[in-house]
């Protein structure tokens, strides 16, 4: 088991957070605790950005209070933490499960 673990050809990690301050910081923080386990192929991934969403990269009128400060505090993250993601993944508005694999198949080609 112990080979198993440690080989990086057959075990990859990948830890998934939310676009906020605090889930970044614990993504983080586990993908350090991680690496001193001599884990060390460790992905970090942001999931569910509402900043990247089609429905609101594209708005001509103005959002609500509450989804712009969403939106702003978001790419604040990004910015602070950049080039420490391997993806970021946009929010999909879309209940159709079909639909959503498709597009998060696109946004995850050359992570593996």
């Amino acid at each position: 088991m112990h080979q198993f673990i440690y080989n990086e050809q057959r075990l990859r990690s990948i830890v998934v957070t939310l676009p906020t301050l605090m889930a970044v910081n614990e993504g983080i923080e586990l993908e350090k605790s991680l690496n001193q386990l001599e884990i060390s192929n460790v992905s970090l991934i942001v999931n569910d950005a509402i900043h990247l969403a089609e429905e609101f990269t594209n708005q001509d009128e103005e959002l609500p209070n509450f989804l712009a400060k969403k939106i702003e505090m978001e790419k604040e993250v990004v910015n602070e933490f950049e080039g420490k993601f391997a993806k970021i993944l946009p929010h999909l508005s879309t209940s159709n499960e079909i639909e959503n694999i498709k597009a998060l198949t696109k946004h995850l080609e050359g992570l593996w």
